[in-house]
């Protein structure tokens, strides 16, 4: 009954003061209102004493002190528990935001600070003709000395998210201030009609695509951008952890987690599975990745060989070379082309096995090298004869040992397998972690040609996910492999002997303004003089250089997918009854405890595992059950909702079909990554 008394004296009709800051007028305004009064009737009352004759339909009320919108409208006062001592605002909901694209540039938008980050998110990509919106977020813009700042696991503190000064916070994701915020006068409605400030192209429309040249050409081709050297370079995973402290809740809104008018958010692809890419519907998707993973590889937040970096170095200088040459013409291709294809090739191999035998599996025998790693003594490689057949991996003292026991077998499905690939140095090498109930068995293959590598790692990664060589992917796995291969061999002549050894390639051509900061890291670019970095590029672009513009940055895409360390996001968390912080890291399909000193994985929880998730919000914990054990920690690198929603996206991923004109269920996105099931 507080709110009957003001002034010291009983209202007889049981109205009370509130307090209310118009935003576009930069003045206050004062109501008599009653409780059961409605959020909806008080706008109007206020409207009608304000007298100003302009549209306030993008209006609604803000409550600075709870970091919320009172968006339901038939909502009363004394249900939302709105006294005389509550301070609102009255402000637009959309308003001016920058927003920085993976390629850095930056634009001027106008974005809706009411409605959840993925909506947002969906409303800027459909301005940006990208696909798939659901890969991408928005993070925080955090400057690289609070980046560096708590990269350590000594250390038990959790790290905050980058606040304003007076903010701190409340709850999952969100941040409150001590007073209300003041924003300059907002612009009139008819800025607020289009995200990206851009009136719409002609022919698009909801779900249409657009012909390339109706598209920003800055979008499809982003202009040159140096490298800075202030820019945040992670060292090691423990700074690749600070990665991620900036992404923003997808469930809440700009205004609940602190972003204010005027403030840069960060535009960027969030989880690291690609659906559906397409040279033909994606052209400013395909670029503003292969944007991103450019400057994830030139700022070496994912680890690389040298060989590897003058790949990508020379698919780089390829796509510079061709962005001002027209795309190659190519057929008309819709999906029930591409549909029909699939079948055609899964019949193909259906009927090849059938004229074989019904009964046929295939499989693969060879002598190879193998190494169990060991953390003491000695690790060398032995000699064995090892057999591939369905999803197990075995192998024998010798080939006439194969009818019998086996020394060693495994069942490769949901194995880790990654690669230790140098073809300059003859070194082909296959990882495998098997999950065991010992923990983790680890197993080296050691091949000794680039055939024999492309078919084993094509066999070892189909069986990963479940798959055999019976498979018709299995072909194309093999030649996708031998391709990367060659595009790392560079040019290769044959000798007299038979052997094979490296012919120099004529220089290509580089740009008057090459730079060699912009095409390789720092670390492989102070190795060498710019002559012989330059020679390194050429040797690769020989392989690369019929490549139009697009198809050189996809195949840039696929490389830098294809490297051990995509995808992995680091986190720093403390285990339940645990001494000291660890690091972990999610993937698009598991858990994985990681040693901080080399990288290496040393226990695996998979997601076709995992029973349950959920967030404990009190002591902001994430606990997950799984079939064998629970596993429970706090996350102090970033907020646990960042980790909780790695793990639902992730799983949410793994549900989309191929249908073209999917809509994204947004309901189904929440309740997999929301934290409150």
């Amino acid at each position: 009954m507080a709110h009957l008394i003001q002034d010291g004296f009983v209202v007889n009709d049981a109205t009370w003061k509130l307090g209310i800051f118009i935003t576009d007028l930069n003045t206050s305004r004062e109501l008599f209102v009653r409780g059961d009064m409605t959020i909806g009737s008080l706008m109007m009352q206020l409207v009608g004493q304000i007298g100003e004759t302009q549209d306030w339909s993008d209006h609604y009320m803000w409550w600075p002190d709870r970091r919320k919108w009172l968006k339901h409208t038939r909502s009363t006062l004394d249900q939302i528990g709105i006294t005389a001592a509550t301070y609102l605002e009255f402000t637009p909901m959309h308003k001016h935001a920058r927003v920085q694209l993976p390629d850095l540039q930056v634009i001027d938008a106008r974005l809706d600070f009411s409605v959840p980050i993925l909506k947002v998110t969906q409303k800027i990509c459909q301005e940006l003709v990208i696909r798939r919106p659901e890969e991408l977020s928005l993070k925080r813009d955090i400057p690289p000395d609070i980046l560096r700042k708590g990269a350590s696991v000594e250390s038990d503190a959790q790290i905050q998210p980058h606040m304003k000064p007076g903010e701190e916070s409340i709850g999952p994701g969100t941040l409150r201030t001590a007073k209300p915020i003041r924003v300059r006068n907002g612009p009139g409605p008819a800025a607020y009609r289009e995200a990206v400030g851009r009136t719409p192209e002609p022919g698009y429309s909801e779900g249409g695509v657009l012909e390339i040249d109706q598209l920003d050409e800055n979008l499809i081709n982003s202009p040159k951008i140096t490298p800075s050297r202030e820019t945040f370079r992670p060292q090691h995973c423990l700074e690749k952890a600070a990665l991620n402290r900036g992404w923003l809740d997808s469930s809440r809104s700009l205004m609940e987690q602190g972003i204010c008018e005027g403030d840069v958010v960060l535009l960027r692809f969030k989880f690291m599975q690609f659906f559906d890419m397409n040279l033909k519907y994606d052209p400013v998707r395909i670029n503003q990745l292969y944007e991103q993973a450019k400057w994830s590889i030139l700022l070496e937040e994912v680890e690389h060989t040298e060989e590897e970096a003058s790949l990508f170095a020379a698919l780089q200088l390829q796509a510079t070379l061709q962005r001002n040459s027209p795309e190659r013409e190519s057929p008309e291709r819709d999906e029930v082309d591409m549909l029909l294809d699939e079948l055609e090739q899964s019949l193909d191999t259906t009927a090849s096995l059938s004229r074989r035998d019904l009964t046929y599996v295939p499989e693969l025998t060879e002598y190879l090298k193998y190494l169990k790693p060991k953390k003491l003594g000695f690790n060398n490689f032995k000699r064995a004869y090892f057999t591939f057949r369905d999803l197990y991996l075995s192998y024998y003292n010798t080939a006439q040992d194969a009818n019998g026991p086996p020394l060693g077998h495994y069942y490769l499905k949901g194995c880790e397998v990654s690669q230790d690939l140098s073809v300059s140095q003859g070194k082909f090498h296959i990882k495998l972690q098997v999950p065991s109930s010992e923990g983790m068995a680890e197993l080296v293959l050691k091949c000794d040609t680039e055939q024999q590598f492309a078919k084993w790692m094509a066999a070892c990664r189909l069986a990963s996910r479940g798959k055999t060589m019976a498979d018709s992917s299995y072909n194309s796995e093999v030649e996708s492999i031998k391709k990367v291969l060659q595009m790392q061999a560079g040019r290769v002549a044959a000798t007299q002997n038979g052997t094979q050894q490296h012919k120099r390639a004529q220089p290509v051509q580089l740009p008057a303004e090459f730079n060699s900061e912009e095409f390789i890291c720092q670390r492989y670019g102070k190795r060498s003089g710019n002559r012989s970095l330059q020679q390194r590029i050429s040797d690769a672009h020989s392989n690369v250089k019929t490549l139009s513009c697009t198809e050189a940055k996809l195949q840039y895409i696929r490389n830098w997918e294809a490297l051990p360390e995509h995808g992995l996001h680091y986190f720093i968390v403390k285990f339940r009854n645990a001494k000291k912080a660890e690091l972990v890291a999610v993937t698009h399909n598991r858990l994985m405890k990681v040693n901080s000193d080399n990288g290496e994985s040393t226990k695996t929880w998979r997601f076709s595992g995992m029973k349950k998730w959920h967030v404990n919000w009190e002591i902001r914990h994430l606990k997950i059950q799984f079939d064998n054990e629970d596993v429970e920690f706090k996350p102090l690198s970033a907020d646990c909702k960042v980790v909780h929603e790695f793990i639902g996206g992730y799983i949410f991923l793994s549900m989309r079909s191929k249908d073209q004109n999917q809509t994204l269920d947004e309901e189904g996105f929440h309740r997999l990554t929301g934290g409150w099931g």
